[in-house]
């Protein structure tokens, strides 16, 4: 398929429909109850496949962003996460020895965002996988980042325990369409930890940006792309919001008048720099 293909109004017009996100695979519509214990540890067994990928999900968030769907808990109260990190531990011990034959190649953290946690929590859940699970010498470490509730000396500690590539959350830069959100962050400081944590090291910089928030419109999104230009992200993940106001209650308070339409949508997924 050609590049020119993928904006053709009418093809994106005839999918612009809700689906399952597929930020996981299998995705999670393909998980049912007949799939047991038993069939997980015998997919185990006898995969000829002896490297591992591990995601660690952590939840919390300082602040609630309305256009968010993802699984998270909204608190200002670091020590929360010590409740949530001693369980995990419990689940790691518990899974470790099924992949003692494995190695480990690729590790992420999502969320909510993992840079809620302090400094000596990251610590302690980096130290706890390494001591249980057996990782490759040449290993990918990363972690998503949100900009707003971090100190520049992030970079150096998560640098210092391997981690290579770092993920920020950007979403867009427009004052109006991050109030409209509930996700006001300074620009620059995003740019001088970009540029920090290049001087520090990391390789891999990757920002995350939705298209179809609120008061978005093909100017104010080429100024965003602009600036991601000027950074010199490696990577740029563009993701739709998917405005399902009766599922999740917090993009209730997204009026329906400030979406682009399924055309102006159209129009932004299709703006480059």
């Amino acid at each position: 398929m050609q590049v020119n293909q993928f904006f053709d109004e009418q093809l994106l017009s005839k999918y612009n429909t809700s689906g399952p996100r597929y930020t996981s695979y299998p995705t999670a519509l393909e998980f049912h109850p007949q799939f047991s214990h038993d069939d997980f540890i015998q997919a185990v067994t006898d995969s000829p496949n002896r490297e591992l990928s591990l995601y660690v999900h952590i939840p919390f968030c300082h602040t609630l962003c309305y256009y968010c769907g993802c699984n998270k808990v909204i608190t200002r109260h670091r020590s929360k996460a010590d409740t949530y990190l001693k369980y995990l531990a419990q689940e790691i011990a518990l899974q470790a020895p099924l992949f003692s034959g494995y190695k480990v190649k690729q590790l992420h953290w999502g969320g909510g965002t993992p840079s809620f946690l302090t400094h000596q929590q990251i610590t302690t859940l980096v130290d706890l996988l390494k001591d249980k699970f057996t990782f490759a010498d040449q290993v990918e470490m990363s972690i998503e980042i949100d900009p707003r509730e971090i100190e520049m000396n992030l970079a150096e500690h998560l640098f210092s325990l391997g981690f290579n590539r770092l993920s920020l959350g950007v979403q867009d830069l427009d004052l109006k369409v991050q109030e409209a959100i509930n996700r006001v962050q300074s620009t620059e400081f995003i740019g001088e930890f970009i540029a920090h944590s290049k001087a520090v090291g990391f390789q891999s910089i990757n920002i995350d940006l939705i298209y179809g928030l609120p008061h978005q419109t093909q100017a104010t999104f080429v100024n965003t792309l602009d600036k991601a230009h000027e950074w010199d992200v490696d990577r740029i993940s563009l993701f739709s919001y998917a405005h399902l106001p009766s599922r999740f209650a917090a993009q209730r308070k997204l009026r329906d008048e400030w979406l682009p339409d399924v055309k102006q949508k159209i129009f932004l997924n299709e703006t480059r720099h």
